[in-house]
């Protein structure tokens, strides 16, 4: 009985990872969002088709997150989880480093010369 149940456990495994590797039909390209002197990377994630699509553009939460969705205290890969199904159902999405924050460090701006 244990055989069967192992048996059964690795073929719908293979078949969840076959079914995942089949729709991976999307491009990534890295993109540089150029505002007035600073520069914010970024990634554009775009599905395989050639007819128009919607676009989504990502915008990380509160606090030090990055394109990816990830921080220095944890690492999740959220967001760009959320690209990737977003683009395999047919929507592209653009996702950036906030000022400061991954690629995007070199523009982050003091905290004193900052106002409202």
């Amino acid at each position: 009985m244990k055989n069967i149940v192992l048996l059964l456990t690795i073929f719908f495994l293979s078949f969840v990872n076959a079914q995942d590797k089949k729709q991976d039909t999307y491009k990534e390209s890295s993109v540089i969002l150029k505002i007035n002197n600073d520069q914010l990377f970024g990634t554009l994630t775009v599905p395989d088709l050639t007819k128009k699509y919607p676009v989504a553009l990502i915008i990380a939460g509160s606090g030090p997150t990055d394109r990816d969705g990830n921080n220095p205290m944890m690492k999740n890969n959220s967001l760009k989880m959320l690209a990737e199904a977003l683009a395999k159902n047919g929507i592209a999405s653009l996702r950036y480093d906030k000022r400061g924050i991954g690629e995007s460090k070199a523009s982050a701006i003091s905290e004193s010369s900052l106002v409202f």
